[in-house]
């Protein structure tokens, strides 16, 4: 599936507003211990790039799903590889961060977790703990990943379906959850967590990656309306100084970042992996691993600043933009050391299953022909690729672009204008083209492809 260059910087911008938030609050902390006061700029909006993030991730399963909708095995496919990419890198901070808490408490002042709440840790299984207010894993910051194998457990079992059943199915379902957590408040152990109306946010980035499959596209001045709409609803809720997080939050913070997703993900914006826009789109390929590498090295870097004695003369200021500076270069290092080698190895023996599950489905062509059908019959796979290729091998009229594909018209003008015999002369052609590509050992008809649709698996 072709990455969206504007996707992946507004994954760089919603990483690194959570690395511009989570550093502020450490120079409030260096500051109130040296009896001085250091005033945040827009900390609620640093945060929003989480419901911003749960947006993209609700876009990006969509989008990156296309082919295993109503597929056979499509559901342990996606949730397979969904793992490969975050289990690795996680498990591996969260170890960091237990292996330096249990050595030197000192560094990590934290209560140290009983083996229960290690295990839930490592299993995205939310927990009370004693010393919180929310339901934070042992290394904190993985209170989103809850949210997000939450969300790929439900995603891989509605993906059975085609793919605008899913989406309603989970729309359905997450709407019961959000108002029956509501109905039950304060609801009982990790429904509290799962019936959040933060959920509704990954069904809004879901919806916008099923009109993106569709290919539906907004003009860029719809677009640019829909960004500043977007970039408006969060200045306004900033200005309120209402803490909006509750109830309100898919609203407030989660309908704005919509409007932003929905702006990059459906229009023609020319941004690029290449030129100006290639670090930002590099830095949003390792949001990721911003995300969650930053909370230990803006805490070393808080360390390091109160070793060296700079937390009492220097301006706290100073550290805010000291730490932030490294982040980028520190995420895209083990992005590109870590995280890519590690995901692409395990994911090896998952793109082979895919290229057997492509040979099995009939893959949609679009979410209207999969909701309507289950699935594309081979039948179009081929007339689209003999398209192709008489298009190609076809003469073209006289001053036309070469590498251009004929249409209808243009390739009657090149027939030299002769309609009649028109299909005559083309049909052989098509029927070899068709053969080849799908291994039908008969050209079928329209009729055939109908007929043998009830007969075939749903995939």
């Amino acid at each position: 599936m072709k990455q969206i260059a504007a996707i992946q910087v507004l994954r760089a911008i919603a990483a690194f507003s959570v690395v511009i938030g989570h550093t502020q609050r450490n120079a409030i902390l260096i500051a109130a211990a040296n009896n001085r006061e250091f005033h945040p700029v827009l900390l609620d909006l640093t945060e929003a790039g989480v419901d911003l993030f749960f947006v993209i991730s609700g876009f990006v399963m969509v989008y990156a799903s296309r082919e295993l909708f109503a597929a056979p095995g499509g559901g342990m496919f996606f949730l397979s590889r969904r793992l490969a990419r975050i289990v690795p890198l996680y498990w591996s901070m969260t170890t960091i961060f237990l292996t330096v808490m249990l050595a030197s408490p000192k560094l990590i002042p934290v209560a140290r977790p009983e083996l229960t709440e290690i295990l839930a840790s490592y299993f995205f299984i939310p927990y009370d703990r004693p010393d919180e207010h929310w339901m934070h894993p042992v290394y904190s910051v993985g209170w989103t990943l809850n949210y997000e194998m939450f969300f790929y457990a439900v995603f891989a079992c509605v993906i059975a379906l085609p793919v605008k059943r899913a989406l309603t199915a989970l729309t359905l379902l997450f709407c019961a959850l959000a108002i029956a957590g509501v109905i039950l408040h304060p609801a009982p152990g990790v429904f509290f967590f799962w019936s959040r109306p933060v959920i509704l946010e990954f069904v809004m980035g879901a919806w916008i990656g099923y009109f993106c499959l569709t290919e539906f596209r907004t003009s860029n001045r719809a677009a640019s309306m829909l960004a500043i709409a977007g970039i408006a609803g969060f200045a306004l809720q900033v200005m309120s100084g209402v803490y909006a997080h509750g109830y309100w939050r898919p609203l407030v913070w989660g309908l704005p970042a919509a409007a932003i997703v929905a702006a990059a993900a459906l229009t023609n914006w020319n941004i690029t992996s290449r030129g100006l826009w290639k670090p930002i789109v590099l830095l949003g390929g390792a949001s990721y691993s911003l995300y969650l590498v930053h909370p230990m090295a803006v805490h070393a870097m808080h360390l390091l600043w109160d070793k060296l004695g700079l937390s009492a003369h220097a301006s706290d200021t100073v550290f805010f933009f000291v730490t932030l500076a490294p982040m980028p270069l520190l995420a895209i290092a083990i992005y590109l050391c870590f995280e890519r080698p590690v995901t692409k190895a395990l994911q090896v023996p998952l793109r082979n299953r895919l290229a057997a599950l492509r040979q099995l489905s009939l893959g949609p062509t679009s979410p209207e022909g999969a909701s309507k059908h289950g699935h594309m019959t081979r039948l179009r796979v081929a007339r689209e690729h003999a398209a192709k290729t008489f298009a190609l091998i076809s003469p073209k009229p006289e001053g036309a672009d070469p590498a251009t594909l004929l249409n209808t018209v243009d390739r009657r003008q090149a027939n030299g204008g002769d309609n009649k015999h028109f299909r005559e002369k083309w049909t052989p052609v098509f029927r070899k083209e068709m053969r080849q590509t799908s291994n039908l050992q008969r050209f079928p008809s329209a009729k055939d492809a109908i007929n043998t649709q009830p007969k075939r698996k749903s995939l």
